[in-house]
């Protein structure tokens, strides 16, 4: 027996082996051979141990994603009975196996598959009466388990290991083909593990005598629900009724169901079911509800099953009547998931939501009140109309269906009645408190990955990739207030140019690629809900003309209502906004990705934002309290404008990004007129597709490139003086730098100059303000200022516009310090 020689080979034909001893263990560790095959001196090394016995063939990726099926016979298993069940399904399939015998007079079924799996046990059976009294610790014996990624089995030409007559290749196998293996091998499990159904809906003794779950299991039909998804029935010997799964399979048998205890035990990997037991409620579960528990509790209550007790789900009777139990009515309220969500535990600050699945939005009493009624109503089987009221029975009769229905009209009846005569005192503060606390972790974008949830999926974007995923795929819930009700369709080769929203930002741009770019990150800024607060800062839309008398028209809202297209949008008129008043940001929701102040008046306070822009948000709302959203939970902030927002102080620069919009559509040169049609309203599938994607891109450009700054046009510029210091004032500068560019100037002189020219006096411009004017709107302009003091000329202050020197090294540059 020449073992090296034959691990050579094994290692030749693109296995990794290793030697083992008398007992089938490893001679040393092996780890390192399940990643790379041994070398030739390796192997010469591993074999020259005088403890070498045999060899044994490591399995999984490193050999090819090598798999085997290890068949132990010594526990009763027929390894005959295994191959006729191959043959009836697939006799081609049996033909290609490569079979080896072990030294326990037991079988390896080598075979390689594009997907295998680690270890594990396919049959197996309960120890007899026997062997429990030999071995009384014996839960089970396995008769069929798999050697896969992770594993390894001895192999000829070790002792007792010897080929069986057939095939000498290892054949690769389709996953079908490997399928029908395991399927075949697991017909012969004895011992079913029940999937186990963990934290079931809690129902209150008060409102269920049976559980809908316990009385699926016990009137359900998981045959008819089976047959009704595609399996078909092939035949039942009494005490198994055996299935074969949906689609195409040339296994023999895909499950059996067990006629006493009525559990589905699937032996295929092809389907969503796991190879455990399922008892109805389970089967259930998984077809019709998308294996989401509370999805299927709420069917099948719908559908009848769960019986409740006389009392009622929240109410009981008195000798006064129907009488609500607030407690009751909040359990049973949490079991249809409305939840109490805090904002802020420590302050008491919360939320009612409702939870569907994972989309949760805000509720509010009068919805809730809503929900109950309809509930109730829905749960009538009759109409009244037909029957007589209780009191009319005669005394004793002996009540019929009919009757009965009609007593069960007249309670709900009643219940709504005391729900409208309680409702002052039930929906409280008091009462929310004892809904169940939603522990819910809201989907959020990160640093440098955002997310956008569809109808048919949710589009993932980072700075590598764009796709879309299930929302099966998250763990997270999502407002629904944020899911657009749209099915998209990600292409990964969008054109954009092709975009009619992005020719749109072309033409604001005036077809200059460096605002065209810079367009993109600020779209893409806006969009990631993400907050940097290193970084807070607001967008503002302004208008490339200087004379805000030509503003308006040229696009600022179509701009943003593109953006509401994607995210939540709340949009307030800025003429009277201000955002220190109460109720300023009441229609805010928790969903709320971006806050607008449209046509922000002129000389609009931008410091009386700055706490919204760097701290966070307060809502209030009509008869609640009201909430904080602290910086990274709060929407972003922006402003459009036909005028200008001062920007010349250094905290207001940290907390703007200016986008100008070039004059290219005007009131008398529409976007509706310029592309023929109106974006959004007369857009096709395709269109919106186009535009969808389109924004996707502009997330990635802005993951990829930040918001790099542009210089402000000289008309935009221009127009920040005026609206600071007065259309004279700017008049006067253009004088001083055209004319005086770079020459010592007396402050004191040019300010009577000015007042003089424009026929003002002291109390309408004051020598402050021109100077202040001065400093500022040379800094607007990109131009050097000095402001000093001429010791030489008794302390007397003088200025310099533009070509400043190094002659003034002592100056006071810094117009607060003149004064």
């Amino acid at each position: 027996m020449n073992l090296l020689k034959s691990a050579k080979d094994y290692v030749s034909i693109g296995l990794s082996v290793i030697s083992t001893d008398n007992t089938k263990r490893s001679i040393g560790s092996w780890k390192q051979y399940q990643y790379n095959a041994p070398t030739e001196q390796q192997l010469t090394t591993m074999f020259a141990h005088p403890k070498v016995q045999g060899l044994a063939i490591i399995c999984g990726a490193v050999s090819g994603n090598l798999e085997v099926i290890d068949v132990d016979c010594k526990y009763g298993v027929d390894f005959s009975k295994y191959c006729d069940k191959i043959l009836d399904a697939n006799p081609i399939l049996f033909g290609k196996l490569f079979i080896v015998k072990t030294k326990s007079n037991g079988y390896h079924i080598y075979f390689r598959c594009e997907f295998i799996e680690g270890n594990q046990k396919l049959a197996e059976r309960p120890p007899n009466d026997a062997e429990l009294k030999a071995n009384p610790m014996a839960k089970s014996y396995v008769l069929i388990e798999t050697r896969g990624e992770g594993g390894y089995v001895c192999a000829p030409p070790t002792a007792g290991y010897n080929p069986e007559p057939g095939n000498k290749k290892i054949p690769v196998l389709t996953i079908d083909e490997r399928d029908t293996l395991m399927s075949c091998a697991r017909e012969f499990n004895k011992i079913i593990e029940e999937v186990a159904q963990v934290d079931l809906p809690k129902v209150t003794p008060n409102n269920y005598k049976i559980t809908v779950w316990e009385d699926y299991n016990k009137r359900g039909n998981s045959l008819e629900l089976l047959t009704k998804h595609g399996w078909t029935v092939l035949n039942n010997d009494g005490k198994k009724t055996y299935l074969l799964r949906p689609g195409l399979t040339t296994s023999a048998t895909s499950a059996v169901i067990f006629n006493d205890t009525k559990i589905f035990y699937p032996h295929t990997t092809s389907t969503n079911f796991e190879n455990k037991g399922y008892n109805p409620f389970g089967v259930y579960m998984m077809l019709e509800a998308d294996n989401n528990l509370n999805k299927a509790c709420k069917q099948l209550a719908d559908l009848g099953y769960g019986e409740m007790n006389g009392e009622g789900l929240f109410w009981t009777y008195t000798k006064n009547g129907v009488k609500i139990k607030r407690y009751d009515l909040a359990i049973w309220l949490s079991t249809k998931e409305f939840m109490i969500y805090f904002q802020n535990k420590k302050l008491g600050l919360y939320r009612i939501i409702k939870k569907d699945e994972t989309k949760i939005k805000e509720s509010y009493s009068q919805e809730i009140k809503s929900f109950i009624v309809n509930h109730l109503q829905d749960s009538l089987k009759r109409s009244n109309d037909d029957y007589k009221p209780k009191n009319d029975l005669p005394k004793n009769k002996k009540l019929t269906k009919k009757d009965e229905d009609f007593i069960e009209i007249e309670t709900f009846k009643n219940v709504c009645e005391a729900l409208l005569r309680e409702s002052s005192v039930i929906f409280n503060d008091n009462f929310y408190e004892f809904l169940k606390e939603a522990e819910v972790d809201i989907l959020r974008d990160k640093a440098k990955s955002c997310y956008f949830p569809f109808k048919n999926g949710i589009v993932t974007i980072n700075d590598k990739e764009i796709k879309l995923i299930n929302y099966g795929d998250i763990n997270e819930c999502i407002w629904d207030s944020q899911i657009n009700d749209f099915d998209i369709y990600v292409n990964k080769d969008a054109d954009i140019t092709e975009c009619q929203y992005y020719k749109f930002i072309e033409k604001i741009s005036n077809d200059e690629s460096e605002r065209i770019n810079y367009a993109l990150s600020i779209i893409g800024y806006i969009l990631h809900s993400f907050k940097d607060s290193s970084r807070p800062f607001a967008v503002i839309l302004a208008e490339e003309t200087d004379d805000e008398s030509k503003g308006g028209g040229t696009g600022k809202g179509i701009f943003f209502k593109a953006i509401s297209k994607l995210i939540p949008t709340v949009t307030m008129d800025g003429k009277n906004f201000k955002p220190d008043k109460t109720f300023a940001f009441s229609r805010v929701e928790l969903g709320t990705k971006l806050v607008v102040i449209e046509d922000c008046p002129k000389n609009v306070e931008f410091e009386r934002y700055y706490p919204t822009i760097t701290e966070g948000m307060t809502i209030e709302k009509k008869n609640k309290d009201e909430i904080f959203l602290s910086f990274d939970d709060s929407p972003k902030l922006a402003f459009t404008t036909n005028y200008s927002i001062a920007s010349n102080a250094e905290h207001a620069k940290r907390r703007q990004r200016v986008l100008e919009f070039a004059p290219f559509f005007s009131s008398s040169k529409t976007p509706e007129q310029h592309f023929g049609n109106k974006l959004f309203n007369d857009w096709d599938n395709d269109e919106w597709q186009r535009f969808y994607n389109f924004l996707f891109i502009c997330v990635q450009y802005y993951f990829k490139n930040d918001i790099k700054p542009i210089m402000n046009s000289e008309k935009l510029n221009r127009k920040q003086i005026k609206m600071q210091f007065g259309e004279d004032f700017l008049d006067y500068l253009d004088t001083i730098i055209e004319d005086h560019y770079g020459q010592q100037l007396a402050l004191n002189d040019e300010w009577k100059n000015f007042l003089n020219r424009y026929e003002l006096q002291a109390r309408d411009y004051s020598l402050k303000r021109f100077a202040k004017g001065l400093q500022i709107g040379s800094q607007i302009l990109g131009i050097d200022y000095i402001g000093y003091k001429n010791r030489q000329d008794n302390n007397k202050k003088y200025f310099k516009i533009g070509n400043n020197d190094n002659m003034y090294k002592e100056i006071v540059t810094n117009v607060t310090d003149l004064f």
